[in-house]
């Protein structure tokens, strides 16, 4: 009888590794199930091939010494070549040597870097988490592709690279070629909320999931800064003078270098406070005694203080105007400030004070 010869229209994938072992359909026409089917994968070798329908033949790629294209030659019943148009590319093992950054947040979307060797753009370059997410990577260089951590549970997580969609390779580095998923940091406030623009401040940052790492920083507006760690809910940032005008600006905290908190914890830098005059300019010794302070850019705000030289405490001062404030001397001693004091305002809870002053006279007390 006559017996129709089968084509070959199509072969996905047309790319795998070395090893061998990957799955390739074959489709075409008149695949007859009686048939044996074989596919000749050039020099490098030849493997049987699994009927599933008149039009789709199944095989696996035969293990390859070198990398390279192989010609596609279909054999039916060990007599018949039928010729293709299509190539099998084999590709190079690939090598994953580190991640960075190796650490990133539950909700994913971090941009990670991944160093390595014979990277190769195909339709197929991905990167899979924990063995089991699968994501689209980019491919950048022989050795670097870069990918987007999908959303995943917390804890350490493998994350391995393929080029064919079927052979994954991951680094040995536990240490660098893992991927930590944590919370994102959440800021709740900062100590001070407010400083003087151009003088530098060590400001404290209080808030939730705060992790110590290499990559710990904090972001005034635009400016990122390194962050020091003191516990999970409390981080200390020292902000340069050079930092921001007058203004308001976001603050972020970030614990990989790239996402920072989301939270809309925003810090004040303002003119500094002045003092021009108190009044009265004489107080009596060991009497706590109401001081009218009249001066510029004082801020209604908790923050707001009158400061009495180096031996005494602050006191809270009542916000009047941005001129004008009024507080409680605390009962000065004459043995401590025989020259008087020096008063000055801090709209910061004492964490800056007013570069100028003005100083207060004491007198024995009356008795």
């Amino acid at each position: 009888r006559y017996v129709t010869t089968p084509a070959v229209t199509r072969m996905h994938p047309r790319i795998g590794m070395q090893d061998g072992g990957m799955r390739v359909t074959v489709s075409g026409s008149s695949f007859e199930q009686a048939r044996r089917y074989d596919v000749s994968f050039g020099s490098v070798g030849t493997v049987p091939a699994e009927w599933r329908s008149n039009t789709t033949l199944i095989c696996d790629s035969p293990r390859s010494s070198s990398p390279g294209r192989a010609e596609i030659v279909l054999i039916v019943d060990d007599t018949v070549n039928v010729p293709t148009d299509h190539v099998f590319e084999y590709l190079r093992p690939v090598s994953v040597f580190d991640l960075n950054p190796t650490r990133g947040p539950l909700e994913g979307g971090t941009m990670i870097t991944v160093q390595g060797t014979n990277f190769v753009s195909t339709a197929a370059l991905s990167c899979r988490f924990g063995g089991a997410s699968v994501v689209q990577a980019h491919f950048v260089s022989l050795n670097e592709i870069r990918c987007f951590s999908p959303m995943r549970i917390p804890g350490q997580t493998s994350v391995e690279v393929s080029l064919d969609g079927q052979t994954y390779y991951q680094s040995n580095n536990t240490t660098t070629g893992m991927f930590t998923y944590e919370h994102l940091p959440s800021i709740q406030r900062t100590i001070p909320a407010n400083a003087p623009a151009g003088k530098a401040i060590n400001v404290t940052l209080i808030g939730n999931y705060f992790e110590d790492s290499s990559s710990f920083f904090c972001r005034f507006g635009t400016i990122i800064i390194p962050a020091e760690y003191r516990s999970t809910s409390r981080a200390l940032c020292r902000v340069p003078a050079s930092a921001a005008a007058v203004g308001q600006v976001s603050v972020g905290l970030t614990t990989n270098a790239v996402d920072f908190s989301a939270d809309s914890v925003a810090f004040r830098f303002v003119d500094e406070a002045r003092v021009y005059e108190v009044s009265p300019s004489f107080v009596q010794e060991g009497l706590e005694t109401v001081l009218y302070v009249r001066g510029a850019n004082f801020l209604d705000s908790r923050g707001l203080f009158c400061h009495f030289g180096k031996k005494y405490n602050l006191t809270i001062a009542q916000w009047l105007s941005p001129t004008s404030l009024r507080c409680r001397t605390p009962a000065l001693k004459l043995k401590w400030s025989q020259h008087g004091v020096h008063v000055s305002v801090t709209n910061n809870g004492g964490n800056s004070i007013s570069a100028d002053s003005v100083q207060l006279q004491l007198s024995t007390r009356a008795h």
